[in-house]
């Protein structure tokens, strides 16, 4: 109380105003800061809902990049087995070529051998 009456007695620079008016400016101060707020929680809600809509966006995305990984290696295990059943066709295959040659290798020695001791001299100039 003995603040107030001092305060009464020094000169202040506030501004004096009646009553009304003071209670109209307290009215306008309030609804500006309703707005204030409403408007800084409307903001913060869009920004929670936007790092949401970006957090999914990058968890569908990564996702995605799994799908494609996970059919890649899919497609890459199957040529890896057409190539394997290739490898075994083809090395068959050489192993019967090698056969053929070594019988054939066989045949010319021993035929040639028996042409040649079958064959007549060549005359005498």
């Amino acid at each position: 109380e003995l603040c107030a009456r001092a305060a009464m007695l020094m000169e202040s620079n506030r501004l004096r105003m009646p009553h009304d008016q003071a209670v109209q400016a307290g009215c306008i101060m309030l609804g500006e800061a309703v707005v204030f707020s409403v408007t800084g929680a409307a903001l913060i809600h869009e920004y929670g809902r936007a790092k949401e809509a970006e957090r999914q966006k990058t968890l569908e995305a990564r996702e995605e990049v799994r799908r494609e990984a996970h059919a890649g290696r899919e497609e890459l295990r199957g040529l890896v087995v057409a190539l394997q059943a290739q490898v075994e066709r083809q090395a068959a295959d050489l192993q019967a070529i090698r056969e053929a040659q070594a019988r054939a290798r066989e045949a010319l020695s021993t035929g040639a051998v028996a042409a040649v001791a079958a064959k007549p001299a060549p005359p005498a100039p």
